[in-house]
């Protein structure tokens, strides 16, 4: 569903252009053009899967095992 969400966004920028901007995120007061729009929702879902600087992956906070265990900690179930 997400990469259907942000494959719209993108063929919408090619038909309306640069000019046309919404808010993201909602209530910030920050206008960008929708390309922006879904190379930040991408960046977004993919920040959810890939480790922080500390080798943690958030979509495992509450899995210890998957977060230390060498055998789990490189499987993303994605």
């Amino acid at each position: 569903m997400n990469f259907l969400i942000i494959e719209s966004l993108q063929k919408f920028h090619h038909y309306y252009g640069d000019d046309f901007r919404i808010e993201c995120p909602t209530g910030s007061g920050r206008f960008v053009s929708l390309n922006e729009a879904a190379n930040e929702l991408a960046c977004r879902l993919t920040k959810i899967f890939l480790a922080d600087e500390n080798g943690t992956r958030p979509v495992y906070a509450h899995h210890t095992r998957m977060q230390s265990d060498p055998h789990f900690r490189d499987h993303v179930l994605f």
